[in-house]
């Protein structure tokens, strides 16, 4: 294992450089072809129709239960 000693010009630990993973380039719109670039109604229409899709999932997987035990009481 070797150990690397820091040289003058180099950055202080915890610090990140000018121009990162994190920050624009040249200017660029930070947002461009991201993820986080896409419109908050298109956004709010996924979260709401995963939302309705696991309601109705987990209406569809009590349901066979809810007529067992239903039929099991008029017995």
């Amino acid at each position: 294992m070797t150990i690397r000693q820091s040289e003058p010009d180099d950055e202080p630990v915890g610090e990140q450089r000018e121009g990162g993973r994190h920050s624009p380039r040249n200017g660029a719109n930070p947002g461009a072809g991201h993820e986080g670039s896409r419109p908050y109604a298109k956004q709010l229409l996924w979260f709401i129709a995963l939302w309705l899709l696991g309601v109705v999932s987990t209406a569809l997987l009590v349901l066979p239960f809810h007529l067992l035990v239903s039929s099991a009481i008029h017995r």
